[in-house]
């Protein structure tokens, strides 16, 4: 969560301003630099100091630079007493102000008397409670009953218990018959309920709730603080391949039912680290869990409210040469998602091939931001002193899925004196991830072979009947942020710090230059990681816990105080020593525990939610220029008061603002003043409404919203009320102010115009100036460039000069120069005027017409409505239709080609059709005809072209005499004075002539009585 903290003394004029920046994890708003709360500098704030005028002065810093350095320091030079602003930037979007009653704001304008301001900062995540409990998985033998005695698998107990007060100390939630086995952790501060992820582990049992004869490996669980344990979710029901179908059901597991009892569980052994589920961790506004799925190496994410996946799963990548990547770690900071992982060198067993990477998420992919090799020596895993003093495991191996043979020793049982099976073989797992205050990373790392064995437990040949009791061997590894890159630590020192860990050979020296090896001296920065410097060099067990401002890091390890427990070391982040420890469970050697092996799961702290602030001051806004100047008083005594959405005021939730015009209120608990209102039930991501007077004495609010710094505006509207929402826990506002002025002047509201093409535009003023305030136009958001000269301006409308394109202005009513309202914006669109064409402007009726239009070829054809009759308009397609004209169209017809709004117009005249009448003849054979003669009104028509049976047929010359010799069609194509066509057909029915036989002469043979002879 975020602080702000100002603390101020005194100075004399023209004196210097100086301050210290820093991390308040505990959110009181005081720098404490011993106690229960570490507090360190905040690096990367840019302090910004301006006098009355807004002329900047002088701000240095601790170490130079442009911004604060790891102190947290600056210094302002100049400047006149009680006439300063100062504003604090913070370098990310994490980071807010808090306590402000005590601590201040972002904003501050420091009295005469005051030479030193601190501001205190924070982190909402990095917030903890004084005395929180930390919850931590543990592992019984087996597959015991629920409520069976002893079986307890998770607990929680105070962060600062220690020593071997276990039984008074911790808190049982839950039993291996509720939850089975688990490792990775997640706490909802907001709900209070733990998340416990499920963990494949060689001789204990897992939960099978829905009865299909296999362990949940993808089961999530929920557990309350009291210790109400309920399944949550199983990855594997949403779709998720979490490698169910390469484990072994329930029956071939064979482990017993009861705690006490050997088992050989010999198919889980190979499977370690590769299926079920990894690490879990919670986004910061607790909408979210993420977990690392073994099997497909992805990261998931669930959305809590809904159970239901966000996404598909994002991959960890694969850099590996001679193995593949086996990612485990997880852990969400300041809006990030980090994973860990490491090469196993499972194919080549070459420790070459052996690294650790951590991964960040960047938007879809993950980016690597550390890479190194574990080929380095580390502490042995046990020292045998009583028997030559032989060290083993001193290094990290490739790993192995076979048992035996395994590198090991017989030490003697401690309860029978006799040789025992101690495997020794440490594997890597990069388990756990923790950000340190300083931004550094913490890495834990896992005995892979802690999970793979356990104590007197048979191994993995069904003929051998002995009883194995591993002894691990993890580490805990720092890197420091160095220049916006992080570095492993080299020798005992990172960052800087060097422990007394430095050339003990216990860790890594300093990287070759092809990052493969390292070289010597070697050394490690948590020195403190064993048994007390004893039989185990390294205890660690994978987990991490870290409490902001305790500067030391909590880690489950073996033998915290007695052998064969299980407990926390608390390793100092300065020194790398152990700052105290505490035992979970106590010695115990039998196989219900698992002793020197990885008895213990991550470990998590319950930190309560951050209280969540808002304020901040009223002030007289002397300028009327709607912003808070250095010198501008703040107004003492005026009410201010906390409603909720509907208006209606909360109970309680009334603030007086105090001398300097400060106001707050807060969630968190105390004793309030009357102007710092405390325990008020501000909820996160809620509605709320600031009421504050119209006038304080003779003044009245001054513009609000002027400029683009919410942080020193006024934000209260004409009515007095600020609408606003809350955000997450710790996400506190202090950028509530309010100004009163001598300068009462309304806002115009000027409405948005449009037209098409170039041109002037006119728009309406529905609010206009008044009490003698004259309306200004600016072509710029900043209020710089006057244009109201070329604006034509009247008592409802404006008309702008001629423009080509859409143009932002912006009014505002103004008084005199130091008292003007704030601007309205409105926008003047020109929209382009497509252009509209046809194939042709004048046709005959019967003709089709293409209609074209463009710039651009999205907009639509429709008819004038006042066009004749006879004209039918196709479909637009990409600009374009078609007319049909019937052909009995005439005149003048227009089609209009329109997009958004704007549209050009085409016309196209349509000629009449003449109408020609058929004609017909009938002839005697040998007879002819004046076809002309046959067609009425012949004369009136143009250009006669007549054809024999069909158009373009055998040329007539000359229609006016034709004899045909049998019936024949003639056919005519003539024109009117438009040039307009028409067609007609002449038949010409010829008839035979009839035939009456030979001619014959007759003579008269009797001439007398004319007889024939």
């Amino acid at each position: 969560m975020s602080l702000l903290c100002l603390v101020i003394y005194s100075f004399g004029a023209n004196s210097q301003v100086s301050g210290t920046i820093f991390k308040d994890f505990n959110a009181n708003g005081t720098y404490q630099t011993s106690g229960t709360h570490i507090e360190i500098g905040m690096p990367g704030v840019i302090v910004n100091a301006t006098k009355p005028d807004g002329t900047a002065l002088t701000v240095s810093y601790t170490g130079g630079g442009s911004s604060t350095n790891s102190t947290g320091a600056y210094t302002v030079t100049g400047g006149t007493a009680g006439q300063i602003r100062l504003e604090f930037v913070m370098p990310d979007t994490y980071t807010f102000a808090s306590k402000g009653a005590i601590g201040n704001t972002t904003v501050i304008f420091p009295t005469s008397a005051q030479t030193t301001v601190n501001l205190a900062v924070n982190y909402p995540a990095d917030y903890c409670q004084s005395a929180p409990s930390m919850v931590i998985p543990c592992y019984v033998a087996n597959r015991p009953p629920t409520g069976a005695a002893d079986t307890d698998v998770l607990v929680k107990f105070a962060y600062s218990a220690s020593g071997t007060t276990h039984g008074a100390d911790h808190v049982p939630l839950a039993d291996a018959g509720e939850i089975g086995s688990t490792w990775g952790i997640a706490y909802n501060r907001e709900s209070q309920l733990i998340y416990a992820a499920s963990l494949i582990k060689r001789h204990v049992g897992m939960k099978d709730n829905n009865s299909d004869g296999k362990d949940d490996i993808g089961a999530i669980y929920s557990i309350t603080p009291s210790g109400t344990a309920t399944f949550w979710l199983d990855l594997a029901s949403l779709g998720v391949d979490v490698g169910l179908s390469q484990m072994p059901t329930i029956a071939a597991r064979a482990l017993p039912n009861t705690l006490l009892g050997p088992s050989r569980d010999s198919d889980i052994f190979p499977l370690i680290g590769k299926l079920g589920l990894g690490d879990i961790d919670i986004s910061d506004d607790n909408k979210q869990l993420f977990v690392v799925n073994l099997f497909d190496k992805k990261v998931y994410t669930i959305d809590i409210a809904t159970k239901t996946l966000v996404g598909s799963g994002i991959a960890i990548p694969d850099a590996c040469s001679g193995g593949t990547a086996r990612p485990f770690a997880l852990t969400y900071h300041k809006g990030k998602l980090y994973a860990g992982a490491i090469c196993d060198a499972l194919t080549s067993q070459a420790t070459s091939d052996l690294k650790a990477s951590v991964y960040r998420l960047d938007g879809s992919t993950f980016t690597n931001i550390l890479s190194f090799p574990l080929n380095y020596l580390k502490g042995p895993a046990f020292w045998d002193r009583d028997h030559g003093s032989v060290k083993y495991g001193t290094q990290w191996n490739p790993w192995r899925d076979v048992m035996l043979p395994m590198i090991g020793l017989n030490y003697p049982d401690p309860n029978t004196g006799q040789p025992q099976n101690n495997p020794v073989y440490p594997q890597p797992i990069l388990a756990d991830i923790e950000f340190d205050v300083d931004e550094a990373m913490i890495l834990t790392f896992n005995d892979r072979l802690g999970h793979q064995t356990g104590t007197l437990n048979y191994s993995t040949d069904p003929s051998d009947t002995k009883l194995y009791s591993s002894v691990v061997g993890g580490d805990i590894l720092r890197a420091a942020l160095v220049n916006g890159a992080y570095v492993l630590e080299s020798n005992g020192n990172s960052g800087g710090v060097t422990t007394t860990g430095a050339g003990n050979g216990e860790g890594p020296g300093t990287l070759n230059g092809t990052n493969t090896g390292y070289t010597s001296p070697a050394g490690e920065f948590y020195v403190g990681d064993n048994s007390l410097g004893y039989y185990h060099g390294e205890n660690v067990q994978g987990g991490s816990a870290l409490f902001p401002g305790k500067r030391e890091v909590a880690v489950p390890v073996t033998d915290p105080i007695n052998a064969f427990s299980g407990g926390v070391f608390w390793l100092s982040n300065t020194a790398g020593t152990i700052n105290k420890s505490y035992e979970i469970f106590p010695y115990s050697y039998d196989n219900t525990l698992f002793g020197k092996s990885n008895g213990l799961g991550d470990l998590e702290l319950m930190c309560d939610n951050p209280p969540i602030e808002i304020g901040n001051r009223v002030w007289e806004d002397t300028d009327n220029d709607g912003i808070q100047d250095a010198g501008e008083a703040g107004i003492a005594n005026l009410t201010v008061t906390l409603c909720d959405k509907n208006g209606v005021a909360i109970p309680g939730a009334v603030a007086t603002t105090d001398a300097n015009g400060n106001y707050f209120f807060s969630s968190a608990s105390g004793t309030g003043t009357p102007s710092a209102i405390y325990n008020i039930s501000l909820a996160f991501n809620t509605q709320y409404i600031l009421k504050f007077p119209t006038t304080s004495g003779t003044k009245t609010l001054t513009v609000s919203n002027t400029g683009s710094n919410d942080q020193l505006d006024s934000d209260a509207a004409s009515d007095g009320k600020v609408a606003f929402s809350t955000g997450y826990a710790g996400q506190n506002n202090h950028s509530f102010d309010v100004g009163y002025g001598t300068c009462s002047v309304v806002k115009p509201v000027v409405e948005d115009a449009s037209r098409c093409g170039t041109g002037t535009l006119t728009a309406t003023i529905t609010t206009g100036c008044t009490g003698g305030s004259t309306l200004k136009i600016f072509s710029d958001v900043g209020l710089t460039v006057d244009v109201t000269s070329s604006f034509t301006i009247g008592a409802t409308t404006l008309t702008s000069p001629s423009i080509s394109t859409t143009t932002t202005y912006y009014a505002l009513c103004q008084l005199d120069a130091s008292c003007k309202s704030t601007s309205d914006a409105f926008v003047l669109t020109v929209d382009a005027k497509p252009n509209a064409a046809a194939s042709q402007a004048t046709v005959c009726a019967g003709t089709s017409v293409t209609l074209t239009g463009t710039s651009p070829t999205t907009g639509t054809w429709t008819a004038q409505g006042n066009n004749p009759s006879g004209g039918t308009l196709g479909a637009t397609t990409s600009g374009v239709a078609t007319v049909s004209f019937a052909t009995t169209a005439s005149g003048d017809f227009n089609f209009i080609y329109t997009v958004s709004g704007c549209s050009d117009t085409v016309k196209i005249s349509v000629n009449a059709k003449p109408v020609i009448a058929d004609g017909s003849a009938t002839l005697c054979a040998g007879e002819s005809v004046d076809l002309t003669s046959k067609i009425t009104n012949y004369g009136t028509y143009l250009s006669p072209v007549w054809t024999v049976g069909t158009v373009g047929g055998t040329a007539v010359t000359t229609p006016s005499s034709v004899k045909p010799a049998s019936t024949t069609t003639y056919v005519l194509v003539a024109q009117n004075a438009a040039g307009c066509k028409d067609t007609a057909n002449v038949v010409v029915t010829v008839n035979a002539k009839p035939n009456a036989g030979k001619d014959t002469t007759l003579a008269c043979v009797n001439a007398a009585n004319n007889t024939l002879a």
